[in-house]
């Protein structure tokens, strides 16, 4: 009985063996955890960072003659061509046909009900008579047109319009003017009455950025012509599983909605910078309001449930060729652009005073939301930016501050 009571264990000794057992598994399941989340930091970097790659290279190479940018016939033509029917035919109230109208004669106009209209005679009255049972017409030798008696000219001149003495003051159109631009890397301006550098961007067209996308990127997995015909993508959808996507890349990741035309993101509403361009529908499209919605699987080909905010994270591109990571409204600061795990940002200021040049850090290892709406990246009006405020330095002429991403250590292989 002494000898089998040696060789039992007592109750303190079963309970140290206990706690050892439980702390190795803590440990263990904080270092996978660990892993998991280097892994996720590290390749939803890698994806943000591909896209705003890819977007650089579509503006570096910009060319507005290359079909897949998708910048179509110049509005200017079109203008012109309404102009042109607006100005030289009628429709007839008789049949609902377009018949072509009579110049008016020189020195006269036509108004807005298509009457020519024609200064009275300053000379003496010549009576003639053509037809004896009709009135008296009265004929000027020399029309020149309704002089305004105020004897001045509106306060603007409407674009494609001219007043001066020789109009008699009132508002006529110049004689030719056109609106086309015969430079393929302009287009007209209605505002400035001109032809002004067409904006650069990315792409205008989903099928066109799609196109330049593949060119700029290794991708597999896909068949040439199964490419940039992926599944269009719902705002909605959350489950990616059973959905066609556009690309692969050779890194695993998987691509979604990158062949959808550009639509205005309303999460950027009021992120205007004032540039923008009128596309071939007459649509007045701002390039910082205006872009594309990717969804790409950071995990892809090598498995996960290809969830939306699991595995899968939405990426907007502007067409000014800005790279927004998109965040979970219902969850703030959990995944995506506001959140730490995924994407680490920092802002620093360089200025000069009249003391010399400075540096400085505005934010340090901030989420991208933070930063980017602080030193003015996105603007902090935006719907994008709740809850965070404009940084007043940013914005002040002597200063440049800048957006940094800051790279995660990879210390796990997988």
């Amino acid at each position: 009985m002494k000898n089998f009571l040696k060789k039992a264990y007592t109750l303190a000794e079963v309970i140290i063996v206990m706690l050892i057992i439980a702390v190795v598994v803590s440990v263990s399941i904080k270092v996978t955890k660990a892993k998991l989340d280097n892994i996720t930091s590290y390749t939803y970097y890698t994806a943000y960072n591909t896209v705003r790659a890819v977007s650089a290279e579509m503006l570096k190479d910009f060319n507005p003659e290359e079909e897949d940018y998708g910048i179509t016939e110049p509005q200017s033509v079109a203008l012109r061509i309404k102009n042109f029917f607006a100005s030289n035919f009628t429709a007839s109230p008789a049949f609902g046909t377009s018949v072509m109208v009579i110049p008016c004669p020189v020195g006269c106009y036509r108004d807005e009900s298509g009457v020519c209209q024609c200064k009275l005679p300053v000379g003496p009255v010549v009576p003639v008579d053509p037809d004896p049972v009709g009135p008296v017409v009265p004929v000027d030798p020399d029309p020149v047109g309704p002089v305004d008696p105020s004897g001045s000219c509106p306060a603007v001149t409407p674009c494609g319009k001219e007043c001066n003495a020789s109009t008699g003051f009132v508002l006529r159109d110049i004689s030719g003017f056109s609106r086309t631009c015969s430079d393929a890397g302009k287009q007209w301006s209605e505002a400035k009455c001109d032809c002004i550098p067409t904006p650069q961007t990315v792409s205008r067209n989903g099928e066109g950025f799609c196109r330049l996308f593949v060119n700029y990127t290794n991708t597999a997995r896909l068949e040439e012509d199964d490419e940039c015909k992926g599944d269009a993508i719902s705002t909605n959808e959350t489950d990616f599983a059973d959905k066609d996507p556009d690309m692969i890349l050779r890194n695993g990741m998987i691509l979604y909605n990158v062949s959808q035309d550009p639509e205005r993101i309303s999460l950027l509403a009021g992120n205007s910078k004032g540039v923008t361009f009128t596309d071939s529908s007459g649509r007045v499209i701002d390039v910082d309001e205006w872009g594309y919605t990717l969804y790409i699987d950071i995990d892809g080909t090598r498995g996960g449930d290809s969830k939306l905010w699991e595995d899968v994270y939405p990426f907007y591109v502007t067409l000014s060729g800005t790279v927004i990571p998109a965040y979970d409204m219902d969850n703030a600061e959990t995944a995506g652009g506001d959140s730490k795990l995924h994407l680490q940002t920092s802002v620093h200021d360089e200025f000069i005073d009249n003391n010399g040049r400075h540096t400085q850090w505005i934010t340090k290892s901030k989420t991208f939301k933070e930063s980017a709406c602080t030193m003015g990246y996105v603007k902090a009006t935006t719907p994008y930016c709740s809850g965070v405020a404009g940084n007043a330095q940013c914005a002040l002429d002597n200063h440049d501050c800048r957006l940094k991403t800051v790279m995660p250590i990879k210390f796990f292989g997988y």
